[in-house]
């Protein structure tokens, strides 16, 4: 298994059933955790939330909740989750401190695939 599927891994990630969806295409999958780590929806997200805007804010938690659970990624899945239910009702209040972690959580996820890539080349 390619190194930063490992650390993913043991980071808390369910590297195992991303490959399963994706046919155990390793390759596949490190080309869309590149892509989840770039992803506008994550600022689409705050910016959503700064204006009060339950609407976005849910559509752009929705698509980062999709992203982390096709490739596995459990800890930025379970942030998306916490923060989509209340949004899916229009509920805005006490949010800020879910959307934070999910910051941190994202900031740690992109550490580690920075970290990997530079070991690649």
């Amino acid at each position: 298994m390619k190194a930063l599927l490992i650390k993913l891994e043991s980071w808390g990630c369910d590297v195992k059933g991303a490959l399963t969806r994706l046919m155990g295409d390793e390759d596949l999958l490190v080309d869309c955790i590149a892509i989840v780590e770039k992803d506008p929806a994550f600022q689409k997200l705050g910016e959503s939330l700064k204006r009060a805007d339950a609407a976005g804010a849910f559509e752009a938690a929705h698509t980062i909740k999709g992203i982390a659970a096709n490739t596995g990624l459990t800890p930025l899945y379970d942030l998306a989750v916490d923060l989509a239910a209340p949004l899916r009702r229009g509920e805005l209040q006490e949010l800020e401190f879910t959307y934070e972690r999910l910051l941190q959580k994202h900031e740690e996820f992109r550490q580690i695939v920075m970290s990997e890539t530079a070991h690649a080349r």
